[in-house]
């Protein structure tokens, strides 16, 4: 990203709250120039930003920088005079870099309605829910997260991150701005908020789905993960006392989020099924079809309907009925459009053939898997199947979690790969097995396990195939290559006729 032009290192300087090591300002003014904290994209009187990371620290690249010909550099530790460059220090430098994003944007996503929604679970398909709702209110709709960075079904990017680097946020703000959109929907994970990836994002709501084990790998433990996510509410309301948040009251966490935000005098909804909930559902039917039911908003009863499946998106749209309607759209009008919203792709995705059914979805965390399970439980006749795997490079302490899910609500379950990078296959599915499951059998490559599980299903049985949903691609030590479960239930289910 480059910085704009009339700025000078006064500005720059005031903007970051930092201070020059040894008095010591560049000669030459910043305008223009490129910022990264990449050592390998730095340029002749560029700006190098540094922070420590998660396997390297961006500091002992410096060094290597100012010999191609860096103009400055950004630190959060001090350095020796003999480092050679001028040095701005900066409490965070992730702040930092995040700060000189949305400069270079010209704060292009401050003239958004901006939806901010982070949790364990839930966030695809809240973010799906509230984009198409918004463009049924007359919003053209930035969409930032885990199905990629587009804007009127234009990709502008698609990653594996769910919320990419604060450069490439404001960036695709400011490009979509261009293209004439009016509201951005974002996944904000935990590894963003922890890096500070969205902190110059000025929300318009905030949203808190719920809270399960996960990312443990990276986060030290449960406590240092609600952190990370109550970090989103902190940041919107520093920005604006008078956010809307949402809050999901389900669980421990979202109920102590909820004091929490009770505490800053904040405007806050809850929902759910816990008798706190300010949003609370009265009843639910299930079906194959969709969800029906009757839930009270302060103090009024609404009657409503959705093609989503399960009673955990029962939640989701409750989520994004409290957002809509906290941004100030009527309450009869967002049911009515949320009525005929189907889920995302890769989402309780249906694929049928001759009385077999089959369910494509991403659940990949013991959580989700046991959501998306009791979801199909209640609209099975026959048995219901598994197909799943875990990525490798993950918190391995997911595998035996997901492993005991699948015997507890699966009839038959089927274990084959999911992204297993560089681990050996073999040995993600032992740690699975150390649950005690006794799979149907075990076929590592995941097209031959789809090929082989679809033809057993019999009249009225229905399959999961969990963990990609959307994704299609498939890990295998370094090499990334093209697959899609949803084209290869297709492929099985013709096969079949």
């Amino acid at each position: 990203m480059r910085l704009p032009e009339k700025i000078d290192w006064d500005v720059l300087t005031e903007l970051l709250d930092g201070t020059w090591l040894h008095g010591v300002q560049p000669e030459l003014p910043p305008e223009g120039c490129l910022v990264t904290n990449d050592s390998r994209q730095v340029e002749s009187g560029g700006i190098f930003v540094a922070y420590g990371g998660v396997t390297h620290d961006g500091h002992s690249f410096i060094p290597a920088v100012v010999q191609q010909g860096i103009g400055a550099v950004i630190v959060e530790q001090e350095l020796p005079s003999s480092v050679g460059v001028p040095a701005l220090l900066v409490r965070d430098s992730r702040k930092a870099l995040s700060q000189i994003a949305a400069l270079c944007s010209e704060y292009a996503i401050h003239n958004y309605t901006t939806i901010g929604i982070t949790g364990t679970n839930g966030k695809t398909t809240c973010l799906w829910l509230a984009s198409r709702a918004l463009e049924q209110f007359g919003e053209r709709v930035l969409e930032v997260g885990t199905l990629g960075v587009q804007f009127e079904g234009t990709v502008r990017t698609r990653g594996e991150a769910t919320t990419p680097p604060p450069d490439e946020i404001h960036a695709a703000a400011k490009w979509a701005e261009s293209l004439g959109a009016t509201a951005c929907v974002m996944e904000v994970s935990s590894h963003a908020l922890d890096q500070r990836r969205g902190d110059d994002v000025r929300y318009s709501c905030a949203v808190f789905t719920n809270l399960t084990p996960d990312h443990l790998n990276y986060h030290d433990g449960l406590e240092d993960y609600f952190s990370a996510k109550q970090r989103l509410f902190q940041v919107a309301l520093a920005a604006n006392p008078q956010t809307p948040l949402i809050i999901g009251v389900d669980d421990e966490y979202g109920r102590r989020l909820a004091k929490w935000a009770a505490s800053q005098n904040a405007n806050y909804s809850t929902f759910g099924h816990h008798e706190s909930a300010s949003a609370r559902f009265r009843n639910i039917e299930l079906s194959s079809n969709g969800i029906t039911g009757e839930f009270t908003f302060n103090g009024t009863s609404y009657a409503f309907s959705s093609p989503l499946i399960g009673e955990y998106n029962a939640r989701n749209y409750l989520a994004v009925f409290c957002v809509l309607v906290s941004i100030g759209y009527p309450p009869e009008r967002v049911l009515e459009v949320l009525r005929e919203i189907d889920s995302p792709s890769g989402r309780m995705e249906r694929f049928a053939n001759e009385g077999k059914t089959v369910f494509v979805d991403y659940a990949h965390t013991a959580d989700a898997l046991q959501n998306a399970l009791v979801a199909l439980r209640d609209v099975t006749k026959g048995k219901l199947w598994l197909m799943f795997g875990l990525g490798g490079g993950k918190d391995p302490r997911r595998r035996e979690a997901m492993g005991s899910v699948a015997k507890e609500l699966a009839d038959r379950v089927v274990l084959t790969s999911d992204n297993p990078r560089k681990e050996d296959p073999d040995r993600i599915i032992q740690d699975i097995l150390k649950s005690g499951l006794e799979p149907e059998f075990i076929e590592n490559d995941r097209s031959a396990a789809i090929a082989r599980v679809v033809p057993l299903l019999e009249s009225g049985d229905i399959l999961l195939i969990a963990g990609k949903g959307h994704e299609n691609f498939q890990i295998v030590q370094n090499e990334t290559f093209y697959f899609s479960d949803q084209e290869e239930v297709q492929k099985a289910l013709q096969r079949g006729q």
